[in-house]
C-alpha cells in the first residue's frame, strides 16, 4: 500500500511496518505503535479504556490514516 509506493517493503511483522513507517516519516512508526498498544489493551482487556479515550483514539487513527492517504472506510 502506501509504504510500498514510498519504496518501503516491510515483511508481515508489525515491527517491520513500524520501522518502515518511521523511515517514511519520522514519528509515524511511533504513532502506529501507540495505536497498536491501545488496540491490544482493548482487545485483550489488559487494562481499562474509557469511552472518552476510545473516541480520542479513533480520532487519532482517522487523522493518521488521512495524513498518509489511507481511507479505512474503503
Amino acid at each position: 500500500m502506501q509504504l510500498h509506493r514510498a519504496g518501503q517493503h516491510p515483511r508481515d511483522l508489525h515491527g517491520d511496518v513500524w520501522c518502515a513507517g518511521e523511515r517514511l516519516r519520522p514519528g509515524l512508526g511511533k504513532s502506529l505503535w501507540e495505536l497498536y498498544k491501545w488496540r491490544r489493551r482493548a482487545d485483550y482487556a489488559t487494562g481499562p479504556i474509557t469511552l472518552g479515550q476510545a473516541r480520542a483514539l479513533i480520532g487519532q487513527y482517522t487523522t493518521l490514516c488521512a495524513s498518509i492517504g489511507v481511507h479505512p472506510e474503503e
